[in-house]
């Protein structure tokens, strides 16, 4: 009897989203903040979605994208619109109490700013949701994840060169690796860079070999 009682509250629940919603195959939670702000947010994080699902990738590629749940969060103390929640990431800056029930491998965007109305416009940038996408890329397709060898030879070399600007991984970030490949590989997929100056043309010009290396790992195979 308890067994299905608790079968038809789960039914219950998910029928009237009150765990979140879907939208184009991505699943959101947005129970940790308010019925009002639900309202305020669904459609800059749908507008996330729409701009991740028309990304030239490969379908392999999007359907992973389409399984990492993404949780939104009202944050004020937050410093970066996402986090990819991996356990390791220094998240002292922020309230725990946000944090605490959230499973890790999922991707938080903090929707503190689309709530301000002192903020003349209220927005996210374009890359908020596909960052932190590609920090979860980076520990879970990644042979060997964060440690992955062929990523850190490239970073070593920009590093060394300072390809991107006086701009340092590892002054900013304790995995030097995922943050060097999350922001390159943003701005390889849309043009413009999260965290550092670089640009797809840089990379392209810069690093030729990265940029064919990132080419293999994002877009669709043609088949001769």
């Amino acid at each position: 009897m308890k067994s299905t009682f608790t079968l038809l509250l789960v039914l219950f629940l998910t029928a009237t989203n009150l765990f979140g919603w879907e939208y184009r195959g991505f699943s959101v939670d947005d129970s940790r903040i308010s019925v009002s702000n639900q309202w305020i947010v669904s459609p800059t994080i749908k507008e996330q979605i729409d701009l991740i699902n028309a990304l030239p990738i490969a379908s392999e590629v999007l359907d992973f994208f389409h399984g990492v749940p993404i949780v939104l969060v009202n944050d004020p103390k937050g410093k970066y619109e996402g986090y990819y929640y991996d356990l390791r990431k220094n998240l002292k800056a922020t309230d725990p109490r946000l944090w605490s029930s959230i499973l890790p491998k999922s991707v938080i965007i903090n929707i503190n700013n689309l709530t301000q109305l002192a903020v003349p416009k209220n927005y996210l940038s374009d890359t908020a949701l596909l960052y932190p996408l590609l920090w979860a890329f980076a520990d879970q397709r990644l042979p060997g994840g964060y440690e992955n060898e062929t990523v850190y030879r490239y970073e070593q070399d920009a590093q060394d060169h300072q390809y991107y600007g006086a701009y340092q991984w590892r002054a900013n970030y304790n995995d030097e690796i995922p943050a060097f490949f999350a922001d390159t590989a943003t701005a390889y997929l849309s043009g413009k860079g999260e965290e550092c100056y670089s640009s797809r043309q840089d990379i392209q010009k810069k690093q030729p070999e990265y940029y064919s290396y990132l080419k293999s790992l994002f877009e669709p195979q043609r088949v001769s």
